[in-house]
């Protein structure tokens, strides 16, 4: 899109505003940084000065690309949809997203690293479930459902078990694999 120019109106120092766009085809807001920049381009902080949430790209300093702070001190029951979410992807009934998370990299750049790793969970508390799936509220709750990229249908005919199997659905090229997952209760 293109990048909006400046008209000489000033935005406020104190107070709320909105900001409504004048033309459709043009970039709401453009933040440039200078060519040495070190500063982050938004930062949202406490009145004591605790940054909350911040992008500010990624650079040689080692910084986060986006950091997101979260202070909630609640109780949050298990599953509670769209409820104290470090990122939430609200999707109405007729919406159509290709990803609700996208991990790419050009094939023309030059690259002098990699990524070490498309999720990493650090620290001794560690989240309780890789993974919720389900058919209806949130995450957690109800019965296992056939839901998506969750296939609750498998059947594993090498080996005699008493207890369910599901699958989660991955594409590889155009070929699906499936990650096995076996019922806690069948574990032992």
């Amino acid at each position: 899109m293109a990048t909006g120019t400046w008209e000489g109106l000033g935005l406020p120092r104190l107070g709320e505003y909105e900001q409504v766009q004048q033309t459709a085809a043009t970039d709401m807001v453009t933040l440039t940084g200078a060519s040495s920049k070190t500063g982050d381009y938004i930062v949202g902080q406490t009145s004591a000065g605790v940054e909350e949430f911040v992008i500010s790209g990624l650079s040689a300093s080692n910084v986060n690309g986006v950091t997101l702070n979260v202070t909630t001190t609640g109780a949050i029951a298990a599953g509670s949809q769209g409820v104290a979410c470090g990122f939430l992807v609200s999707m109405s009934s007729k919406a159509n997203l290709n990803a609700a998370f996208a991990y790419t990299v050009s094939s023309t750049a030059v690259h002098v690293g990699a990524c070490d790793y498309f999720l990493m969970s650090n620290g001794s508390k560690a989240p309780t479930y890789f993974l919720g799936v389900s058919a209806s509220v949130g995450p957690g709750l109800g019965a296992i459902v056939a839901n998506g990229f969750l296939d609750d249908s498998l059947k594993i005919n090498t080996f005699t078990c008493d207890h369910p199997f599901v699958g989660l659905k991955c594409i590889a090229g155009s070929v699906v694999f499936y990650l096995i997952g076996a019922q806690a209760t069948g574990i032992t």
